[in-house]
């Protein structure tokens, strides 16, 4: 899939604005943690790039494995 946040190239000075940005509303991981920023970031993506619009907010989970018992 392609992203906004790292696949859509960001020239001169447009690469240090974002970072000054967004980087704090980053996790260790480079994804966005609240909806609120995500949602902001997407809609500023697809105003961006919009030959690649629209962008899409998806949500990653892990799911620990829980033994029964059994």
């Amino acid at each position: 899939m392609l992203s906004g946040l790292s696949n859509c190239g960001y020239v001169g000075r447009e690469s240090e604005t974002f970072r000054a940005r967004w980087r704090g509303r980053l996790n260790e991981h480079l994804l966005f943690t609240e909806l609120t920023p995500a949602f902001e970031f997407r809609q500023l993506s697809d105003a961006r790039v919009p030959e690649h619009a629209p962008f899409f907010v998806c949500g990653l989970y892990m799911i620990q494995e829980v033994e029964t018992g059994a």
